[in-house]
C-alpha cells in the first residue's frame, strides 16, 4: 500500500478514536479524579490499530489512588460494550519487567460502529516516570515532520503484517530508532527493532 494511502488510514483511525472518546464519554470518566494527558500514537497522529494510550495524574483530593481507580472501574462497567477491564499495581509490586512504576487501568470496549474493539491503557506513573513521559512525548512532537511520519508509519503498518495490532513494544523502538537514534534506512531500523524486542 503506498505511503499516502497508510497516512490517510492512520488520520481515519485519529478521527474515530476521537469520536469513540466523545460517545463513550471517556475524558469525563477519567477527568474526575484524574488529569488526563494523551499519548503514544493518538497523541503523535500515528493510530494503525485501535489503541488508545493515556497517562493520568491524581488531582488534588482526600481519595486514595485505589479509591479513584475503584470508581472509575465502577463506572466503565456500566459501559455497553465493555469487553474487558483490568487492573494492576506496578507501583508496589513488579507487573512485568520492562514496564514503568505505576497503576495501571485498562479496558477493552466493543464498537458496534467499528465493528471492533478499542484497546485502552492508562497508567498513573510513579513521578519520575510521569516527568520522564511528559518530556518524551514533547520532544517527539518537536521531532516528528512529514518525511519522518511518512517512514514511521510505513514501518508500524509493515510490522502488523495483516494483523489487527502492532506487535508490543515495537512502535516504542520505531520512534526510538527514527526520531532519537537517527537511523534511515528502513533496513537499519527493522535490525534495531528485532534486536530489542528479542532481548
Amino acid at each position: 500500500m503506498e505511503t499516502q494511502s497508510l497516512l490517510q488510514r492512520s488520520q481515519s483511525l485519529k478521527s474515530e478514536a476521537q469520536d469513540f472518546l466523545n460517545r463513550y464519554d471517556i475524558d469525563a470518566i477519567l477527568g474526575k479524579y484524574f488529569n488526563v494527558y494523551y499519548t503514544g500514537s493518538f497523541f503523535y497522529d500515528l493510530m494503525c490499530w485501535r489503541d488508545i494510550d493515556i497517562v493520568l495524574e491524581l488531582k488534588e483530593s482526600s481519595q486514595s489512588i485505589k479509591d479513584a481507580f475503584g470508581n472509575v472501574f465502577a463506572k466503565l462497567i456500566t459501559k455497553n460494550g465493555i469487553a474487558d477491564i483490568h487492573y494492576m499495581d506496578g507501583s508496589n509490586f513488579e507487573i512485568r519487567r520492562g514496564l514503568p512504576k505505576g497503576h495501571y487501568l485498562g479496558f477493552d470496549i466493543q464498537d458496534d460502529s467499528a465493528n471492533d474493539k478499542w484497546k485502552v491503557d492508562t497508567w498513573l506513573l510513579d513521578k519520575q516516570y510521569f516527568q520522564k513521559s511528559r518530556k518524551l512525548d514533547q520532544d517527539m512532537r518537536l521531532k516528528l515532520n512529514l518525511q519522518n511520519r511518512e517512514k514511521i508509519i510505513k514501518l508500524k503498518f509493515r510490522y502488523m503484517n495483516n494483523s489487527n495490532r502492532v506487535p508490543s513494544l515495537v512502535s516504542y523502538y520505531i520512534y526510538d530508532a527514527v526520531l532519537f537514534k537517527n537511523f534511515t534506512s528502513e533496513e537499519e531500523i527493522i535490525g534495531y527493532v528485532n534486536n530489542k524486542i528479542s532481548q
